[in-house]
């Protein structure tokens, strides 16, 4: 939230949904909608593709399969440079990798995408091209056969 907030004092009509926690786990804010659970998998689709980007920045997702989520449905994504988060985002083509706890950093590559009329379609795209060319199961599986 207070890179959202830093974020708002140069885009003020940008707006942040938060799908996943309660809203009594998210303090309320100018600008969040808190949506809490989403058990429909449509509904789900419907919030990432009516996204610009999709930022968690995860203190302890070992893998964080909600990102390969949002890359299908050509989202740029943010996340922390823990774990697996670095292997799946492609700093800089496919989204941004900040620092754990740093809200600076986060701000900033929020900003990243908004500054280049181009960037989010651009990322998006590379984005979903990634997700189809590493983690689809056939290829896991392809990947993993001659280890096991």
């Amino acid at each position: 939230l207070a890179a959202f907030r830093a974020v708002r004092k140069v885009l003020p009509k940008l707006t942040l949904t938060v799908v996943g926690p309660a809203a009594s786990q998210v303090p309320a804010d100018e600008g969040v909608r808190v949506v809490g659970s989403v058990r429909s998998r449509t509904e789900l689709l419907e919030f990432y593709r009516g996204a610009d980007l999709f930022a968690m920045p995860s203190l302890c997702d070992s893998f964080g399969f909600v990102f390969l989520e949002a890359m299908t449905q050509g989202l740029p994504c943010i996340g922390t440079d823990l774990n697996a988060m670095p292997e799946i985002i492609a700093d800089g083509e496919t989204g941004y990798v900040v620092p754990p706890r740093d809200p600076g950093a986060l701000a900033e590559a929020i900003l990243r995408f908004y500054r280049d009329p181009d960037n989010r379609r651009r990322m998006g795209q590379a984005a979903q091209e990634r997700v189809l060319a590493r983690y689809t199961w056939d290829r896991v599986v392809a990947a993993m056969r001659p280890h096991l």
